[in-house]
């Protein structure tokens, strides 16, 4: 699969987070993990954690080291990535159901994550099956696009 580094970091906690901090943050993820995106939003989570927004604002960079709209684009991102591989849906059907007001935006995010537009990915991703079906060599590994990310 062709995550970048920043993707593959997303919901670890910090070197030296332990305890009630580790099971807040493990709360956190399930709750993201089942939400569409549509109501991914600091107000939701908080409403269900029973927190304020501006607690749980705090309390996700102090466990995740990043805010929580980053973790909300990167989590867009990740879900983009396997419609894109698991389904047939059209970018655009992908990019509306993951809430993004125009295709345009979401392919130039993805871009810069992944360091290609979505339909490049998903090429790549199907020459990739076929080849390794035949037995042959990859056609794109991690390594390239993390040298691509970076």
């Amino acid at each position: 699969m062709y995550h970048s580094p920043a993707l593959i970091e997303l919901g670890k906690p910090p070197a030296g987070s332990t305890g009630r901090a580790d099971w807040r943050l493990k709360r956190i993820l399930e709750l993201t993990a089942g939400t569409s995106d549509s109501r991914l939003t600091l107000n939701e989570l908080s409403r269900q954690l029973g927190i304020s927004p501006g607690q749980l604002s705090r309390l996700f960079v102090r466990l995740t080291g990043q805010r929580f709209r980053a973790f909300v684009m990167a989590h867009r991102l990740l879900q983009a990535s396997r419609l894109l591989l698991d389904t047939g849906k059209q970018i655009k059907q992908i990019a509306a159901e993951l809430g993004y007001g125009h295709s345009r935006d979401f392919c130039h995010r993805f871009k810069a994550v992944f360091g290609m537009t979505p339909r490049e990915f998903r090429e790549r991703a199907r020459a990739e099956r076929a080849l390794h079906q035949d037995g042959g060599t990859p056609a794109v590994t991690e390594i390239e696009v993390e040298r691509t990310n970076s």
